[in-house]
């Protein structure tokens, strides 16, 4: 059975970026337009590419650096490690929902870590899909998907699909990179049917 059969719970779109909508491009084109003048990424099916000398090399090496720095993030969140996710924040952390309201690291792992007790189980995971490299800071457009499973008042399990996509300001220091700003721009919910065919039992 196709694991393609779900029913959309929520469609939200961060109300500050009515004035970044492009024409063709859609609300991402402002940041993706961006990228496209710095660094000369290639969305094409999805994927971004950096093309040009040096750039290129520093772009693709920060990429899998930070990269990283998200599965060590995802991996904290998954497990309720909030030791671990406070390695990857940076200082003066600050995050902003889909709401446009301000929450410091204190209170964004608190949102994260009350999601997280809500669910049976839940499994979470980020994806870069655009980036751009300015000397110590990168802007990255991120993606990241979170499957919650859970029971309802009867007692069904049901899975719950959760895809936020963000914009997110990383700065490089001797400790690496740390996540300084993460911008909900996007947020998605939908119900995925049926369990078994993504590989929940």
């Amino acid at each position: 059975m196709s694991t393609d059969e779900h029913t959309i719970l929520e469609w939200q779109l961060n109300e500050n970026l009515r004035d970044e909508w492009i024409e063709g491009e859609g609300w991402m084109g402002r940041l993706y337009g961006g990228l496209d003048k710095t660094q000369g990424a290639d969305h094409s099916r999805g994927r971004t590419g950096v093309r040009g000398g040096i750039g290129r090399q520093a772009s693709a090496g920060a990429r899998d650096r930070i990269q990283r720095a998200y599965d060590s993030l995802a991996k904290a969140r998954n497990s309720g490690d909030g030791n671990l996710a406070r390695t990857i924040l940076a200082a003066g952390f600050e995050s902003r929902s889909i709401d446009d309201k301000p929450l410091t690291a204190d209170q964004w792992l608190a949102e994260v870590e009350r999601g997280r007790k809500e669910a049976w189980r839940s499994n979470g995971s980020y994806e870069i899909e655009a980036i751009s490299v300015d000397g110590d800071r990168a802007t990255v457009g991120s993606r990241h998907t979170l499957l919650r499973q859970a029971a309802d008042k009867e007692g069904t399990i049901h899975m719950v699909r959760e895809t936020d996509s963000s914009r997110d300001t990383w700065r490089n220091k001797a400790q690496g990179w740390t996540l300084l700003k993460s911008e909900t721009l996007l947020a998605e919910r939908d119900v995925v049917q049926p369990v078994q065919a993504v590989g929940w039992k």
